[in-house]
C-alpha cells in the first residue's frame, strides 16, 4: 500500500494520460519515461480502475525492463489487491536492490500474510534512515494500519520530540493512542495539534470523545461545543454534547442542544427521544420517565424503515415491560422482527456492535408470552446493545467513529473495554453491569477465534483475555476471589 499521495491525486482530467489514452486507440507506438508511466497508473488508482492502471504499468515494463520505480508501484497495485502472491514474485525481481520502499513492501507481506510485526520491525529498522521524517512517519502509519500501535508509537515518539509543531506527526501520534484506547495521551496530542488547526471540527470532536471516555464531562461538553461552532452539520458533537450535559446534570441545556440539532436539521425529532430515555435508563434507571420520553416519538418511528428504528423499538420494548406492558411490548417485538425481514442484510452488518438482533427480540417476544422476568437479568442482558450507543467508540451515525474503524464484524479495532465510565456507580444494578463487560470480552474473544487459523496464535491470543478479564473487571476478580477462597476452606 502507497502511503503517499501519488502526483495526480484528486486530478478529474489529466492531458498525459488523454495522451496516452489517445495514442492506445490508434494503436501507435509511444515513448514516456517510468515516472510518466507512474503518474498515468496513479490516475486510474484514483478512479478505482485498477485493470487501467497495471495495464499502464505493465506497459511501461515492455520498455524500462526491470525499473524498479515501476516495479515498486505495481507491487503497491498488488497489495491494495490483496494478492500477496504477486507481491512476492515482484519482489523476486527485486532482489538486492536496497531501498526503503523495497523494505517497505516486504515488510507489509509479513504483516499481512503472518501478522509478524517483529521481522517487519527488524527489516525496517535496518532500512529506515533517523533523519528522514517522512520514512519514520510512512513506517508508523504502515504498523497503524495493521493495528500493531505499540510498534507504531515506537516510531513516532522520537518524531514527535524533534518534531512538535508538525501537524501530521501529532495527527498520526493521536490517532496512534486512539488506538490503543490511551484517551488521556490522545487528548493531550489533540490539544496540541488544535493550537497550529483551530478550526478543524474533526479535531475537536475527537478531544471531545477524549474527555468524555475520561469521565471530564464539562472539558468534553466545551470541547463539542468548539466542534459545533466549526461545522454546523455535526451530528456527532449534538449528541454526546447533550448526554455530557446531562453527567453534569444540566438536562435544560441538553434538551436545548438536542433542540438547536433538530431546528438545524441535523438531528431528528426522534434522536431526542431516544438518547433522553436512554440516558434515564441506563444511567438513572428511572424507566418511567425513559419511557415517557420514547413514547413522544413512536408514531414517527413506526412510519421509518431505518436501522436505528430497531434500537428505538429496542429499549421501548425493554421499557414496556418492565411496566408490565406485555402486549404492547409484544406488538414492538413483532414490528421490529418484520423490519429485519425487509432491510438489507449489509444495512444491518454495517451497524453489527450496536444494532440488537432478531434473536434478542424473539428473547423479549418469550418473556413478554410468559408475562415473566427477572429486573437484574433483564437489565443485564441486554445492556450491551444499550451502553454501545453512549460510546462514542462503537457509535456511528452516518459520520465516522472514533477509531475510523472498518465496518467489518472481524475487525481488530472492535476491542471491549470497561464502559462503567458510562454508568451511575450509585445504581445497585450498577454491580451487575460486570456480567455485561465478560460477556462482551468473550463474544469479541469468539469471534476472534473464529478468525484465527492458528492454534498456537489463540494460545498467546487467550492471554490478552485474562488479561483483559482482570484488567476491566475488578468486582468481577473480586468475586472470583472469594469463591476460590470459599473452594479453598471446603477442600
Amino acid at each position: 500500500m502507497n502511503y503517499s499521495n501519488s502526483s495526480s491525486s484528486g486530478y478529474e482530467y489529466n492531458p498525459l494520460v488523454a495522451k496516452y489514452e489517445e495514442l492506445r486507440q490508434q494503436h501507435k507506438s509511444f515513448y514516456l519515461d517510468p515516472y510518466e508511466f507512474i503518474e498515468i497508473a496513479n490516475f486510474y488508482l484514483n478512479q478505482l480502475d485498477y485493470e487501467k492502471a497495471k495495464e499502464a504499468l505493465y506497459n511501461g515494463l515492455k520498455i524500462h525492463r526491470k525499473n524498479s520505480s515501476l516495479l515498486i508501484e505495481l507491487a503497491h497495485l498488488y497489495l491494495e489487491l490483496d494478492d500477496l502472491e504477486n507481491v512476492k514474485e515482484i519482489l523476486n525481481q527485486l532482489n538486492g536492490i536496497q531501498l526503503f520502499e523495497v523494505d517497505t513492501i516486504r515488510a507489509e507481506v509479513l504483516l499481512a500474510e503472518d501478522e509478524n510485526d517483529e521481522k517487519a520491525q527488524q527489516i525496517l529498522s535496518l532500512s529506515v534512515d533517523p533523519t528522514d521524517l517522512d520514512q519514520n512517519l510512512n513506517t508508523a502509519q504502515l504498523f497503524l494500519v495493521y493495528q500493531f500501535p505499540d510498534r507504531a508509537l515506537s516510531w513516532l515518539l522520537p518524531a514527535y520530540e524533534k518534531n512538535r509543531e508538525n501537524t501530521e506527526v501529532l495527527e498520526l501520534l493521536a490517532r496512534t493512542y486512539l488506538m490503543k484506547l490511551d484517551f488521556t495521551n490522545a487528548a493531550k496530542i489533540y490539544d496540541e495539534l488544535l493550537n497550529f488547526v483551530p478550526y478543524q471540527s474533526e479535531y475537536w470532536n475527537k478531544l471531545a470523545h477524549c474527555y468524555y471516555l475520561t469521565e471530564d464531562f464539562e472539558a468534553a461538553e466545551e470541547a463539542y461545543s468548539f466542534a459545533i461552532t466549526c461545522e454546523k452539520e455535526n451530528d456527532e458533537a449534538y449528541v454526546f454534547g447533550a448526554l455530557s450535559l446531562l453527567y453534569i446534570g444540566k438536562e435544560k441545556e441538553a434538551r436545548k442542544l438536542f433542540d438547536k440539532g433538530i431546528k438545524e436539521g441535523i438531528l431528528f425529532l426522534e434522536h431526542k427521544h431516544y438518547y433522553l430515555a436512554l440516558f434515564y435508563y441506563t444511567q438513572l434507571e428511572e424507566v418511567e420517565k425513559a419511557y415517557s420520553e420514547l413514547l413522544k416519538g413512536i408514531e414517527n418511528i413506526r412510519r421509518e424503515n431505518g436501522y436505528y428504528v430497531l434500537c428505538y423499538y429496542f429499549l421501548f420494548t425493554i421499557c414496556l415491560i418492565r411496566l408490565d406492558k406485555f402486549t404492547e411490548a409484544k406488538k414492538c417485538c413483532s414490528e421490529a422482527l418484520h423490519l429485519y425481514e425487509i432491510l438489507p442484510t449489509k444495512n444491518i452488518e454495517n451497524h453489527w456492535a450496536v444494532l440488537p438482533s432478531a434473536k434478542k427480540f424473539k428473547e423479549l417476544e418469550i418473556i413478554c408470552n410468559q408475562q415473566s422476568y427477572s429486573v437484574p437479568k433483564l437489565f443485564t442482558e441486554y445492556t450491551h446493545q444499550l451502553i454501545s450507543y453512549l460510546n462514542p467508540i462503537l457509535w456511528s451515525d452516518g459520520g465516522n467513529p472514533l477509531l475510523l474503524m472498518d465496518t467489518d464484524p472481524l475487525s481488530d479495532y472492535y476491542k471491549p473495554i470497561k464502559l462503567s465510565t458510562l454508568i451511575n456507580k450509585n445504581l445497585e444494578s450498577h454491580n451487575l453491569l460486570d456480567k455485561v463487560y465478560f460477556e462482551m470480552l468473550l463474544e469479541s474473544e469468539q469471534v476472534l477465534t473464529e478468525s484465527i487459523a492458528n492454534p498456537l496464535d489463540l494460545e498467546i491470543k487467550n492471554d490478552s483475555l485474562i488479561k483483559n478479564l482482570i484488567d476491566n473487571n475488578p468486582n468481577l476478580v473480586a468475586a472470583w476471589k472469594i469463591d476460590i477462597k470459599k473452594m479453598t476452606l471446603n477442600n
